[in-house]
């Protein structure tokens, strides 16, 4: 039986009764089978063994057990993106899948939902564009550029900010959703800049850069290879690393 600890926190934002959510992220599921290249499959066993190392399976699992947990809790599971670690045929089958084992859900992507190959490109709106139609279609319940339901009077925003900035149309779809005059919650894959969480994450655990948006440009200067004409929220676009989230090139990479 698996088990995980549980962070409770409270939110008062004038719903029309309580309610409950459990919010889980960055599962990082790597599977794929013969319809994928060999190149594809050996990825997928590397990142396995990264994410699982003596649990193999362990991925699969844990999100299995957190969608009973929510069940059995009467809770709306909410993910924040990489529920998996690349693009594959078998990712897209088994999205269509796991996400029928909720009761209720919703969710925001990641950027390892349109990862091809890992670190092999820079990761932008044209990588996106890609994979983005084989990867929505695997994903049918939600928008994932942009997605909003009413949840007992709280209007839910899913947006997806993987690579670290919103675009213009994301921007007036929020606009229309505030129309509503309803509280809302927002639920990223990375998280907006605030003092306190750059300094629990770069300071008092000691990482590398923030892998916030909006992160000031003088706070980067302390970033690994920071170069200030080429970053912008807290990214680094800097040849040589990974363009996402300024580290060397790893089996390990965010």
């Amino acid at each position: 039986m698996r088990s995980f600890e549980l962070t409770k926190n409270s939110l008062y934002v004038d719903a029309d009764k309580p309610f409950k959510i459990l919010h889980i992220t960055d599962t990082h599921i790597a599977r794929a089978d013969e319809r994928d290249n060999t190149r594809k499959q050996e990825l997928a066993r590397k990142r396995a063994a990264a994410f699982e190392g003596e649990d193999p399976g362990c991925t699969l699992e844990y999100f299995r057990y957190s969608v009973q947990y929510a069940n059995d809790h009467h809770m709306l599971l909410v993910h924040t993106g990489d529920l998996f670690d690349f693009v594959s045929e078998k990712h897209c089958d088994m999205a269509k899948e796991i996400l029928t084992w909720p009761k209720d859900y919703f969710m925001a992507v990641g950027n390892h939902e349109f990862s091809q190959y890992l670190g092999e490109a820079f990761e932008d709106d044209k990588y996106r564009a890609l994979s983005f139609d084989k990867v929505q279609a695997a994903f049918p319940k939600y928008n994932l550029r942009f997605a909003s339901r009413v949840y007992n009077g709280v209007n839910l925003i899913a947006i997806d900010n993987s690579y670290y900035d919103f675009s213009a149309d994301q921007l007036e779809s929020l606009k229309e959703e505030a129309k509503k005059g309803l509280p809302m919650l927002f639920f990223f894959h990375t998280p907006l800049y605030t003092p306190e969480l750059y300094n629990d994450v770069v300071i008092n655990h000691k990482n590398s850069c923030a892998y916030c948006i909006g992160v000031p440009q003088e706070k980067m200067m302390m970033y690994d290879d920071h170069t200030p004409d080429l970053a912008f929220s807290g990214l680094l676009l800097q040849s040589g690393s990974c363009q996402r989230c300024l580290c060397r090139p790893s089996a390990f990479c965010p």
